[in-house]
């Protein structure tokens, strides 16, 4: 009993510094967090500006290609027609 009695005493002693050191660093941290709290910020909103900059480009070219498919497929489309045309044109001249 004696024996563990000092020893006990020591844990609580070095318990405590720990958890003092512990809330001093606490304190450094969230004084240093509120100091660096305005540039983060600024920060953060230069990276949705970045983002949104950067997903508008992309709905644009998503755009552009599509515009590009659409031409695309009307050029096929009229393509077709004029084929079609023709082979009629020389069924019509065949029957003749």
């Amino acid at each position: 009993m004696s024996l563990q009695f000092p020893q006990q005493q020591q844990q609580q002693q070095q318990q405590q510094q720990n958890s003092e050191a512990a809330a001093a660093a606490a304190a450094k941290r969230q004084g240093q967090q509120q100091r660096q709290a305005p540039q983060t910020r600024q920060r953060r909103s230069r990276i949705t500006t970045k983002e949104g900059i950067t997903s508008r480009k992309t709905q644009t070219q998503q755009q552009q290609q599509l515009q590009q498919q659409q031409k695309q497929q009307q050029q096929q489309q009229l393509q077709q027609q004029q084929k079609q045309q023709q082979q009629q044109q020389q069924q019509q001249l065949q029957q003749q």
